[in-house]
C-alpha cells in the first residue's frame, strides 16, 4: 500500500475498453475528498501496469462516477477502483503526512444504484451542493433534501441520524 500525491504515468487497467474511455471520462464528476480515503490505484512502470492499496489525502482531487466511487486522480489521470479486500491504512509505505490517522481513513461505498445527481459539501460556503452526475458545476444547485448532518461532520465514525449500511465490506 501506498500514501500517494504522487505522479504515475496513466495507465490501461482493462476495465474500460479503449474506444470508451472519453465517454467514460466525460459521465464523472470532479470533487474533493473529505477524508483521507483507501483505493486501489493503478499506474504504469517498466512497461507494465501496476495495482496497488493507497490511501488519497483528504483534499485530494478526484472524479467519481456516478454511485460516487472515486475513478480518477486528478493530478495525474491514474485510474483508481474499490480496494482489493479490507486493505490496511496502517501498512502502507512512502511519507505519512501530517494529521494521517489510519484509523480515520474511510472506503467509499457506492450507491446501491446509479444516481443522477451527486449530493455533496461546499465547504466554503458551508452547506450542501446537488451536482449532476458527469457536470462540472454549472449546473450545481441547493438539494431538496440535505442529509441529516452538516457539512463540517466528521465522516470518519457514525453519521448522527445515518442507519449503517445494511451490510458491510469484510
Amino acid at each position: 500500500m501506498r500514501w500517494t500525491r504522487c505522479g504515475k504515468r496513466r495507465s490501461r487497467t482493462g476495465s474500460t475498453a479503449r474506444e470508451r474511455v472519453a465517454g467514460f471520462l466525460r459521465g464523472l464528476t470532479p470533487v474533493l475528498l473529505r477524508a483521507d480515503t483507501l483505493v486501489t490505484g493503478h499506474g504504469f512502470r517498466d512497461g507494465s501496469v501496476t495495482t496497488y492499496q493507497a490511501v488519497l489525502q483528504a483534499g485530494t482531487a478526484v472524479m467519481v462516477d456516478a454511485r460516487g466511487l472515486p475513478r480518477v486522480r486528478c493530478v495525474c489521470g491514474n485510474p483508481l477502483d474499490e480496494p482489493a479486500g479490507p486493505g490496511d491504512p496502517a501498512a502502507g509505505t512512502g511519507r505519512r503526512w501530517e494529521g494521517f490517522d489510519p484509523a480515520r481513513t474511510v472506503v467509499v461505498e457506492p450507491a446501491a444504484r446509479t444516481l443522477a445527481e451527486l449530493v455533496i459539501a461546499d465547504l466554503v460556503h458551508h452547506g450542501w451542493i446537488a451536482r449532476p452526475a458527469g457536470g462540472e458545476g454549472t449546473g450545481d444547485r441547493v438539494p431538496e433534501k440535505q442529509p441529516p448532518y452538516t457539512p463540517d461532520t466528521d465522516i470518519t465514525g457514525p453519521l448522527p441520524d445515518v442507519p449503517p449500511p445494511a451490510t458491510k465490506r469484510p
